[in-house]
């Protein structure tokens, strides 16, 4: 009798594409260039070429070296093989090796006078930082609920393990003499997976029902945000809605309000829960809108998920266009010199002018995402810090 596993099992009856292994390089051919300048002694080895009469002057300029101050010495050694082109096709391939030298080395006299000025060098002592300086830890796009990447167990473990690694950031940052007077926890959103609405067959790949998912996340934040309140004298505890927040139909259709959303629904309860006992000193901010814009030590930073970026090929162009929006209409986060969005899950950045954007990573994984583009999400969480003169110590957890 058949079991389950043998009328789910997929038929491999021919092998798929594998990738071909690295091509390896005969002994003392490695490609490279190398060259000491004390000695004025060097080595050029080619890459693999079909050209079995190469000029000497190509075989610097393919590093990138000048042959204007580079020539070759002595005999050229020439290796030759069958290089294998696949599908049984072999072509004749040659490298070919070979010392160099500098046509002029007194010209580094003045080169070596610069390093040894450099070496002589001792960087300042750090100093104690007065006022203090805000902590930022961004919680983003968890998407607690989803079956990818090892389910709601591993998103867990991912959220814990950076919490431990940013109380050691924190230590770090003292033994620095970083003042940090102010802890900053903000979300940016699709904290939960949802269930629906949001993708073709939704509700069969989740793992956990929409009250699991606000129920976990909800504990798992405050689990933060307890442990992170003992680590300054003042947090502040704030967030936007993401679109995996909103209540929506199989349509697709939000079926409330753009802000009846879980997102937000996670922070007031934290607020609430958090509102008795010995943490008078954790304060939190609930945006009246999508946005939501903070002054840290006269410093503007402004918040947002990022799936209501327009105008562009490119998650980079579509935040930039959105914030150059926002000022020429005058609104909040156009006052802003640093912005830091969610929703694309990869970390980028972009420093323009006095303005930098910030897109951190999400602690989801997504199996779709790597089947139609190859790439994977490098899980963490940013952290930097910041005072008057803007964004300082940033550093993944």
């Amino acid at each position: 009798m058949k079991s389950l596993d043998d009328y789910l099992n997929k038929q491999k009856e021919i092998e798929q594409h594998k990738v071909a292994a690295k091509q390896k390089h005969p002994k003392g051919f490695e490609p490279g260039i190398s060259y000491d300048p004390n000695t004025n002694i060097g080595k050029v080895v080619s890459r693999p070429t079909t050209n079995p009469n190469p000029a000497f002057d190509s075989l610097l300029q393919e590093w990138g070296w000048d042959p204007e101050l580079y020539e070759i010495v002595g005999n050229l050694h020439v290796r030759t093989w069958d290089m294998n082109m696949g599908s049984g096709v072999k072509e004749q391939a040659w490298y070919y090796k070979a010392d160099i030298r500098k046509k002029n080395p007194d010209r580094d006299t003045d080169l070596k006078k610069l390093i040894d000025e450099i070496k002589k060098h001792k960087p300042r002592k750090k100093v104690q930082t007065k006022k203090g300086v805000g902590f930022f830890y961004f919680a983003s796009d968890w998407q607690l609920g989803k079956s990818d990447g090892g389910g709601p167990q591993a998103t867990i473990d991912r959220v814990k393990l950076s919490l431990d690694n940013t109380i050691d950031r924190l230590k770090e940052l003292k033994k620095l003499g970083i003042n940090v007077s102010t802890i900053y926890i903000i979300s940016l959103g699709d904290l939960i997976e949802g269930v629906t609405g949001f993708y073709p067959g939704q509700s069969h790949k989740v793992q956990l029902d929409r009250l699991e998912q606000t129920t976990v996340c909800r504990r798992l934040l405050l689990e933060i945000i307890t442990t992170l309140s003992k680590h300054a004298s003042k947090v502040i505890v704030g967030g936007v809605p993401g679109n995996h927040g909103q209540n929506r139909g199989k349509d697709k259709q939000v079926i409330t309000s753009e802000l009846d959303n879980d997102d937000i629904g996670v922070l007031v309860a934290c607020a609430d829960a958090l509102s008795f006992g010995p943490y008078k000193h954790v304060k939190f901010v609930i945006p009246e809108g999508h946005h939501l814009t903070l002054d840290c030590n006269n410093t503007v930073i402004g918040f947002t998920h990022g799936h209501l970026s327009r105008g562009g090929s490119n998650p980079g162009d579509k935040l930039m266009n959105f914030w150059k929006g926002q000022s020429f209409g005058m609104q909040s986060l156009g006052d802003a010199t640093i912005l830091v969005s969610g929703h694309y899950h990869h970390l980028r950045t972009i420093q323009d002018g006095l303005r930098t954007w910030i897109q951190v990573p999400s602690l989801d994984k997504s199996t779709y995402f790597k089947e139609q583009f190859g790439t994977e999400t490098v899980n963490n969480v940013v952290t930097f810090t910041v005072d008057k003169n803007g964004w300082d110590n940033f550093k993944l957890v």
